[in-house]
């Protein structure tokens, strides 16, 4: 089983590029119960943030109890931070083979999407890297194939920028907010609500993951004094989430 997370389709068409290669089957951890990976073999295919494991894939892997592990896939756009040692950790158990793939950074509190020709060359370089994934997949090679690395050392400095950027206070909705609803709809922490046509954050916390940001059809949704509407919004374009 190959699961995943993914807010904007980047970890999903990973992972159901090479579940389709290899004849496995990816499945999204959003409403997949922990239960159903005990005493089976897992894979993984998730972005890093902020270095580290997404929140809600922490809390997939806590509950899980696989077998034994299959491959690791780490989708990222600038580092892979500590990824893979967190989730081992989490786990207990060590990836056999794990991977990277470099693809749009969907952060665009910072990084600048805007560019659509840059964007996709990029997506077109990041399913040549998928294809090179695969190809070692099938071949049964095994390894440690990241190199996008940071220390876990600064593990303590990360997370603690993590769980700050987290904060829903961050958002920002825009006059042009339609009340469609579709954020509330889609979020994968239900951290908004609909109240009088309106979205709300009624968490403290959420994922950060932006799928709120990326797929809003009035590109009401900013967050904090970044540049997130001059940097645009971004979904993968091969696969819809």
């Amino acid at each position: 089983m190959i699961c995943y997370f993914s807010a904007t389709g980047n970890s999903k068409r990973v992972a159901e590029r090479i579940a389709e290669a290899i004849g496995e089957t990816a499945v999204s951890i959003e409403g997949l119960d922990p239960s159903e990976v005990k005493g089976k073999s897992m894979s993984l295919v998730s972005p890093v943030y902020f270095w580290t494991v997404p929140a809600i894939v922490q809390r997939f892997l806590l509950k899980a109890e696989p077998a034994e592990l299959g491959f690791l896939v780490v989708t990222y756009g600038t580092t892979t931070g500590h990824f893979q040692h967190d989730a081992e950790k989490i786990l207990d158990l060590k990836f056999p083979a794990s991977y990277q793939v470099h693809m749009p950074d969907t952060w665009t509190s910072e990084y600048d999407l805007s560019d659509s020709v840059k964007v996709e060359e990029q997506v077109a370089e990041s399913e040549k890297e998928i294809d090179s994934v695969i190809d070692s997949i099938k071949k049964g090679e095994k390894g440690t194939f990241i190199t996008k690395t940071k220390s876990a050392m600064t593990k303590k400095l990360s997370d603690k920028a993590f769980n700050l950027a987290r904060m829903t206070q961050n958002f920002i909705l825009d006059e042009g907010c339609t009340g469609c609803g579709l954020c509330a709809e889609r979020c994968p922490d239900k951290a908004i609500e609909m109240v009088d046509g309106r979205p709300e954050w009624v968490m403290a916390r959420c994922e950060i993951c932006f799928r709120c940001l990326h797929h809003c059809p009035a590109f009401a949704i900013q967050y904090g004094r970044g540049k997130t509407r001059e940097h645009g919004q971004y979904t993968n374009p091969h696969t819809k989430v």
